[in-house]
């Protein structure tokens, strides 16, 4: 069960909450300057975690679009993607906690949760932090704190992190500000997919520098992204019936579009569920079959992705149109699927 199978809290906002430690091991700080050790502390890594509930999934070196695949789905980090010695992913998912060996940093443990739940997402990252720290010596400096290769990863070794669906504050062109605002916090807003133009879903991050207790890191992030979400939640309260009426009709046409095409881009995709998104936020869910949820819209956004569509592809696909043409299938087949539920006529 991946985190984009589960409801949330805040869930039409806030696809996921995700709290992070990267470590890596003393003798062996970065691994892409010691590729030929990864496998032997991958071994070590394996016998624990498995005792402890976790499945690996190996990744072989040349399979880049398997990587890629588990990031889009925010396993992993992008740097996880292109390291050239072995690396493997262990999975715990009944808890979304998933550790990853390979890449600059050497080790990185992610605990994802649907909606707003980083206090929860810190403590599951927290106690497979403990887990593997009872096994290896991480590489840690007195003054400089856990060593990194990336400079501001230094120190605590944290990073606090959520994606925040923002429609109406980017069309308001008020996120700007907002962004500005945060980045005077040290924490920093972009989007989650590299064309900003689809799907108005953010990446906010934070990374504490060392002295801020893990504690104080949280309950800063967690009141800042409440706050941005009462703020989309009021630049959405001032529209009026037209604009509410256009949007759940432009939801309607969506939906059938997902739900008919033959062809469909990964544009068209995170478009076309942006929008039945911003229809469940502005109350008009009912407008929708209520099979329509926003599990379903993660489970075929996150898996409707480009790498994550030909990673769990049954057949060979070798261009853009065939490419199209089976994410259009299936779409079709998720949504078919579903319980036969009509829509209501009125917004509530």
């Amino acid at each position: 069960m991946s985190w984009f199978n589960t409801d949330g809290n805040l869930s039409e906002n806030i696809l996921f909450s995700k709290f992070t430690y990267t470590r890596n091991i003393a003798g062996v700080p970065f691994a892409y300057k010691n590729t030929e050790k990864t496998a032997t502390v991958i071994a070590r890594a394996e016998a624990l975690l498995k005792k402890n509930g976790f499945r690996i999934q190996q990744i072989q070196k040349n399979n880049k679009l398997l990587a890629l695949s588990y990031c889009e789905k925010q396993y992993v980090d992008s740097d996880f993607c292109s390291y050239a010695g072995e690396r493997a992913i262990f999975f715990n998912e009944p808890c979304s906690l998933s550790v990853s060996f390979g890449g600059a940093n050497l080790i990185n443990i992610y605990a994802i949760l649907p909606g707003a739940c980083i206090r929860d997402a810190h403590k599951i990252s927290s106690s497979a932090e403990h887990l593997l720290d009872s096994e290896f010596d991480f590489a840690y400096d007195k003054n400089i704190g856990y060593l990194s290769p990336f400079e501001h990863l230094c120190g605590s070794g944290t990073r606090i992190s959520c994606a925040l669906y923002l429609p109406c504050l980017s069309a308001a062109n008020k996120l700007g500000s907002v962004c500005a605002a945060l980045a005077n916090c040290n924490i920093s807003v972009y989007p989650i997919f590299s064309n900003k133009d689809f799907g108005d879903i953010y990446i906010m991050s934070y990374s504490p520098p060392r002295g801020e207790s893990e504690d104080d890191a949280v309950n800063k992030f967690d009141k800042f992204m409440l706050e941005i979400v009462n703020l989309e939640k009021e630049e959405l309260k001032a529209y009026n019936s037209a604009t509410i009426f256009n949007i759940a009709e432009r939801a309607s046409r969506a939906l059938g579009s997902l739900s008919y095409s033959g062809y469909l881009s990964e544009a068209d995709l995170i478009s076309y569920t942006s929008q039945l998104r911003l229809c469940m936020s502005a109350g008009c869910k009912n407008m929708l079959p209520q099979s329509i949820d926003t599990t379903v819209l993660n489970s075929i956004l996150f898996e409707g992705l480009s790498a994550s569509l030909i990673a769990n592809s049954k057949k060979e696909i070798n261009s853009s149109p065939e490419l199209d043409a089976y994410r259009a299938e299936f779409v079709r087949r998720t949504l078919q699927a579903l319980p036969k539920q009509t829509a209501m006529s009125a917004c509530t």
